[in-house]
């Protein structure tokens, strides 16, 4: 009789403990979905997470008031790791072992994205992570069931970048404007190798190195890619302004993860018409023959969201995604529900063309389109737009195929240029590519 009892107490408090644990892992159906969302909400990068972590909001937002998914409603909580990957690595265990997350999505930048995927493979292969923003090739490296990606590789944004700036403006000397920080070494590698294989080699220029920004300065680049923070960036060409001049300024260049809108704006008044340049990875989210913009614009006013632009556009974008991944598994937040339901056909959301997930790596990139801002940053031009939807082989990687858009012929231009006609002469060579 006593060993029963001992029994049944003991099997009383196993139930307890797996109860206990489904309901703080987000196992139990609570009748709502839990998204969990981590990224720098301040510091250097916080205005670009700001504003990535509004467009999931207004994402979600829609979603409940049409019902939710299957009946369910999204619960959302963001956090701030001010771009710090330890912090993103506590904020994402809160998020799972406390708060409950069923599900992990927009995080920003690779290293937290990366500290929060090692993470996650470590203690919780069993949460879905979401649409992150990152084109770096940790991204591809990564072939963990849990990831979803719908970003273009940064190698993709300068690939672009390059094809027009060869074409129109017969650009050949090319330099990278970098800071030693950790946003900088995710993405300086994956820029410079990019430019070396197609035989360009770049200067590199350290902006916290007086000497040789001093060089670049006097030296005549055709163009400059900036890859820093939105602050540093434009603090770097106030200077590059009051030394050169308006008349003697090289094309400039943001790469899309760098640079929000209300800065564009700002650059934009400061350099003259057509100087500026940057890439973003959704289309112009002014651009109303997307029935996706048209939706976001709506109810960007009916949630009174702030005003527009690129990033907050992309973030609405993977949460409707998200939404119809969701619905398509009947609302299961399982990995492999979920990894069924993103692979079994196309999804329709008012893009170009339907969205279709490789299978090895969940990743569907959408485009890179190349912009330039007139008016004093009041308006903003689209030169060209290269559409990736339905482009993606099994591997993750862009397709063989005919797979650009450029108006002119540009890639026949690309591959048949003759590589002797790329004079590029380094003469900063002090500092070199951080990897």
């Amino acid at each position: 009789m006593k060993r029963e009892i001992l029994f049944l107490k003991v099997m009383g408090i196993v139930f307890l403990f797996t109860l206990s644990t489904a309901v703080g892992f987000g196992i139990c159906d609570t009748g709502k979905i839990k998204v969990g969302i981590s990224l720098a909400l301040t510091g250097p990068y916080g205005e670009m997470g700001r504003t990535f972590a509004q467009g999931w909001e207004i994402g979600f937002k829609r979603i409940n008031d049409e019902g939710g998914i299957n009946g369910k409603k999204i619960e959302w909580k963001i956090m701030d790791d001010a771009f710090a990957p330890y912090k993103t690595v506590e904020n994402t265990r809160y998020l799972i072992e406390e708060w409950g997350a069923d599900i992990l999505a927009g995080y920003y930048g690779a290293l937290p994205v990366k500290a929060a995927v090692d993470y996650l493979e470590k203690r919780h292969k069993k949460i879905p992570f979401f649409f992150p923003m990152d084109g770096t090739r940790f991204i591809k490296q990564t072939i963990v069931g849990m990831l979803y990606s719908i970003d273009s590789f940064y190698e993709d944004e300068i690939r672009v970048v390059f094809d027009y700036f060869l074409m129109t403006k017969g650009a050949y000397r090319w330099a990278v404007v970098y800071k030693n920080d950790v946003f900088s070494q995710a993405i300086n590698g994956m820029l410079v190798d990019y430019l070396l294989r197609i035989g360009v080699s770049p200067a590199l220029i350290n902006v916290d190195d007086l000497e040789a920004t001093k060089q670049l300065i006097n030296s005549r680049w055709d163009v400059v890619i900036l890859n820093l923070s939105a602050k540093d960036g434009i603090s770097f060409i106030k200077t590059m302004v009051n030394e050169m001049g308006e008349k003697d300024l090289p094309n400039i260049v943001a790469i899309s993860s760098v640079f929000p809108y209300a800065y564009i704006r700002k650059v934009a008044k400061m350099v003259p018409e057509g100087s500026f340049f940057f890439t973003q990875v959704v289309p112009h989210f002014e651009n109303t023959d997307y029935r996706i913009v048209r939706e976001y614009l709506r109810d960007i006013k009916k949630y009174d969201s702030g005003e527009p632009g690129f990033v907050s556009l992309h973030g609405y974008i993977a949460a409707r995604l998200l939404g119809e991944i969701l619905r398509r598994a009947n609302g299961e937040v399982s990995v492999d529900v979920i990894r069924q339901a993103s692979e079994c056909a196309p999804f329709e959301i008012g893009i170009e063309k339907p969205l279709r997930f490789s299978p090895v790596i969940h990743r569907c990139p959408i485009g890179v389109g190349l912009m330039t801002v007139r008016e004093g940053g009041s308006n903003v031009e689209m030169i060209l737009w290269e559409d990736f939807t339905h482009r993606i082989s099994d591997s993750g990687n862009l397709s063989e195929e005919k797979n650009r858009d450029l108006k002119d012929g540009g890639e026949n231009k690309r591959k048949g240029r003759n590589k002797k006609s790329l004079p590029i002469e380094v003469r900063i060579q002090k500092v070199s590519a951080v990897r």
